[in-house]
């Protein structure tokens, strides 16, 4: 079930961009609209939770994925990305990260508990 909501966790705002078991275009859809969401807000500071458990990612994918994110990040303070730590999605999540590390504080994580809790520290 794939979703775009902003939650409260421990009194800190997130965003939250869940395209859990979403593939092809439908990945697409959900982050570009979360991407719209992020820009219209004109805050400078998210908090983003971007979750991609189960989701099989291409070539077209990961380019048009990477290009999403490189308009998102300057939005964007920190940036947890769920479901991207293991084999080839890892190494393309780290291949992005390094390439965005100057727009926002960027890590992988297992779960979304572990992300959250990374998001809300100062």
């Amino acid at each position: 079930m794939a979703f775009i909501r902003e939650i409260k966790y421990k009194g800190k705002k997130i965003f939250f961009i869940d395209n859990t078991g979403l593939q092809g275009e439908e990945v697409m859809k959900n982050t570009e609209f979360g991407k719209e969401t992020i820009i219209n807000s004109g805050n400078k500071e998210t908090l983003l939770l971007l979750n991609m458990t189960d989701v099989a990612i291409t070539r077209k994918i990961d380019t048009e994925m990477t290009q999403l994110g490189k308009e998102t990040l300057p939005f964007v303070k920190k940036n947890a990305i769920v479901g991207m730590s293991v084999g080839a999605k890892k190494y393309l999540a780290q291949t992005f990260i390094k390439s965005t590390e100057k727009m926002a504080d960027q890590k992988l994580f297992y779960t979304v508990e572990e992300a959250k809790d990374w998001l809300i520290e100062d």
